[in-house]
């Protein structure tokens, strides 16, 4: 009977929370799992109202630790979406809903703001972009658009910070979620100063920053400040040294590594986050993924999951004579484009549902592959793969030959929630295990080739119709 790690994974769509042991397995399966509730709309709002997000956080706690003596928990942890942000009065109350990195309503701010602002020695400074998917556009966006509220707001917050400071467990901020707001310098780290007052916003404002733990409603079980879900992918795959890499499919889609301090700058257009004081998160996301994977689920008409990979898995080579750019939700990296549209040609009076869910799916592999050339060259990297790319073997294989690199199934299909349980056992001094890897998909030379065709004639459509 040892002690027990409660770790939460606040995502865009769902929360998830599980308890693990001190070698990060998890106690229970499945996890603990409700929807956030995600509020979207044509005007490019993407919200979470949060009180209704903290009463499901005490719901899958709840639910999580009710079979367990609550004293064997010896800590809590969380993964966090990266680039959420909340105003709250002192008291604590919001002045905002939760506008979450795919809220663009912010796109005409951030280009002013790239007028007033070098955007390449912000990147610099920050490894974040001036774009709506972070805080500098967000606040200049609520301060345009919403004065009173923007007035009256004490403190800006991420969500987790929001929702920790409600259980009673402080509102210190990680390095790694700071690092994702675009108000952080990641090299200092100190919020920056330049990119605040062009913002209207003080440090005072801002959470203190510590990967320290603080008390909570859970007996003595210390709370760990959260830290973004990317970062927590990386260490709940055992991807978190050198020579390794991961690529998420979620509701978005992303390729990092992880690097010491003496790991490369990214370049422009990627991000350069924290994992923590010690350590970088390096990489590329894309906005559309699991989103389009649903939309084309919904507008097609498809079959459920288990067919549709079925029919997939009869489909090993691009024949479907289609080019997508698959910009549903605008582009970000690697050139950030958010009003740019998605786009299929080379549909033919035999073209089917299959034929464009199929290429659309292909198409989001070649931003991935893109973003990882940029990130890794083409060195040698083992990339495990998480989310919903796990779901067959034939879709890691397809995806294998459009990288035209192996790639693993992640063993733990809930790497961000384990990679919670791994950072909290590591701020604890405790020596986790590696988890197995799973055994890596060579790419087909004969796919490769083609789908490097087809990923330059993605390209060419790109530079004529994605300005």
């Amino acid at each position: 009977m040892g002690d027990l790690i409660l770790a939460l994974d606040i995502g865009t769509s769902r929360l998830r929370s599980a308890l693990f042991d001190e070698a990060a397995n998890p106690l229970h399966s499945p996890v603990a799992s409700v929807p956030t509730g995600l509020e979207t709309g044509a005007d490019g709002r993407a919200i979470l109202d949060p009180f209704a997000l903290l009463e499901s956080v005490g719901e899958i706690i709840e639910r999580c630790t009710r079979r367990v003596d609550r004293s064997r928990i010896r800590a809590v942890g969380g993964s966090c979406m990266w680039h959420s942000l909340l105003g709250v009065d002192r008291a604590g109350r919001p002045s905002t809903p939760i506008l979450t990195w795919a809220d663009t309503r912010s796109t005409p701010d951030a280009a002013a703001l790239r007028t007033e602002i070098d955007e390449s020695r912000a990147h610099a400074r920050t490894g974040c972009m001036l774009r709506p998917s972070y805080w500098p556009a967000k606040s200049r966006w609520l301060a345009r658009t919403h004065p009173r509220e923007f007035s009256s707001t004490r403190h800006w917050l991420g969500t987790a910070e929001w929702l920790w400071w409600q259980l009673g467990a402080g509102r210190a901020c990680s390095a790694s979620m700071a690092s994702g707001t675009g108000f952080f310098e990641t090299g200092t780290p100190n919020w920056d100063a330049r990119l605040l007052h062009g913002c209207g916003i003080s440090r005072d404002q801002l959470p203190r920053v510590s990967d320290d733990p603080g008390e909570g409603p859970i007996g003595s079980a210390g709370w760990f400040p959260a830290i973004g879900d990317g970062a927590a992918s990386n260490l709940g795959t055992g991807a978190a040294g050198p020579g390794w890499a991961t690529i998420n499919l979620g509701t978005s889609a992303a390729f990092r590594v992880v690097s010491d301090r003496t790991g490369p700058d990214p370049p422009f257009g990627l991000f350069k986050y924290r994992l923590d004081l010690e350590r970088f998160v390096i990489g590329g996301a894309t906005s559309n993924a699991g989103n389009v994977r649903a939309w084309c689920i919904r507008e097609l008409q498809l079959p459920d999951s288990h067919a549709l990979d079925a029919a997939m898995a009869q489909r090993p080579l691009p024949e479907h004579g289609l080019t997508v750019l698959p910009y549903w939700s605008g582009e970000r990296a690697p050139r950030w484009r958010e009003s740019v549209t998605g786009t299929i040609t080379g549909i033919r009076q035999s073209t089917n549902a299959i034929d464009i869910y199929q290429a659309i799916t292909e198409a989001t592999y070649y931003r991935i592959a893109e973003i990882a050339d940029l990130v890794v060259g083409r060195g040698d990297v083992d990339i495990v793969v998480s989310g919903g790319g796990c779901r067959s073997r034939s879709e890691l294989q397809r995806l294998a030959n459009v990288l035209g690199r192996p790639v693993r199934a992640a063993t733990d299909p809930e790497a961000s929630l384990r990679g919670a349980a791994v950072f909290v056992l590591e701020r604890l001094g405790v020596r986790v295990p590696t988890p197995p890897a799973s055994d890596p998909l060579e790419p087909d030379r004969f796919a490769v080739e083609r789908y490097a065709e087809l990923r330059s004639r993605q390209a060419a459509l790109d530079a004529r119709l994605g300005l």
